[in-house]
């Protein structure tokens, strides 16, 4: 583990201090700097008298609406011999937006999807892909608030230089 405010290895136990606000983790080295000792939260255990379902909200949101849904929605239209303003009554919608959805100019909303699927029995959506967060970087590659400090020191000084000669 490395200290926080140094950015050198700690030996010995690390001391959890609050800096100018911050809390942060040091070596025994920058703890005099802190004013206080602070202590981690503890998690507070989850107490459920429902067991959790999933809602529909949360299985849409991981289902996207597939490329062709106007294909798809027009050759189920056409297969079940139905015209557009026969579809758009029964989805209780105008023809122009059945019109629109055929065309892909109108992109669906849950709703219409769920319409959709229960007239003409066709599924508009499919699982997302899972997008892989990049890692984050280690703690020893980053840049410790000590690091910052000495580079604030040496900018001051160098403004110190040319504003002296």
């Amino acid at each position: 583990m490395r200290c926080e405010v140094c950015g050198k290895e700690i030996r010995g136990p690390p001391f959890r201090k609050v800096i100018e606000g911050a809390k942060v983790i040091v070596c025994a080295q920058c703890a005099p700097f802190g004013d206080s000792e602070w202590s981690p939260a503890k998690p507070k255990p989850q107490v459920s008298s429902k067991p959790t379902r999933r809602s529909e909200f949360e299985l849409l949101e991981k289902l996207t609406l597939v490329e062709d849904y106007g294909d798809r929605i027009r050759q189920a239209r056409q297969k079940a011999s139905m015209s557009i303003e026969e579809l758009a009554k029964k989805l209780s919608e105008k023809e122009s937006v059945v019109k629109k959805l055929e065309k892909q100019e109108l992109v669906p909303n849950d709703e219409l999807i769920k319409k959709i699927k229960n007239v003409l029995k066709v599924d508009l959506l499919e699982p997302a892909e899972t997008v892989k967060s990049p890692k984050t970087p280690k703690p020893s590659e980053g840049i410790a608030l000590g690091d910052l400090i000495k580079i604030d020191e040496n900018l001051s000084q160098e403004k110190l230089k040319k504003s002296g000669q």
